[in-house]
């Protein structure tokens, strides 16, 4: 008999979004631009053809909008706690990777930020 159960992982690349983040006086005043790469494990059921029966990556561009509009973190590890609930209501989702990058935060780097990869508690 053929598995019923799959597993797939969906990415989003290079998202570019306005948050407010930082623990710094100027970075209290405004969003700034962060640049996210997030991937996610989940399970499908492999029979299906319909978009109903998926976790998609229109899903998590949704989340993220959502994560990151919300009020002022200093940290980028509590906006990545604040993804990783989110993703974690779904049941369908194993476990993800998210990557978040501050683009201008050096001269002399194209980035600072974190990675941070988490199975289903």
């Amino acid at each position: 008999m053929a598995e019923k159960q799959g597993r797939y992982q969906l990415f989003l690349e290079d998202v570019r979004l306005m948050v407010r983040v930082g623990v710094y006086a100027k970075e209290k005043k405004r969003a700034q631009e962060l640049r996210l790469n997030v991937t996610v494990d989940v399970t499908r059921d492999a029979a299906s053809d319909r978009l109903r029966d998926v976790y998609s990556y229109e899903d998590v561009m949704e989340l993220l909008r959502d994560a990151c509009t919300g009020s002022h973190v200093d940290l980028l590890e509590t906006l990545a706690d604040r993804i990783f609930e989110r993703l974690f209501e779904e049941p369908r989702v194993l476990g993800a990777t998210v990557r978040i990058a501050k683009p201008h935060i050096f001269r002399e780097a194209g980035a600072a930020g974190i990675v941070v990869q988490r199975g289903r508690p």
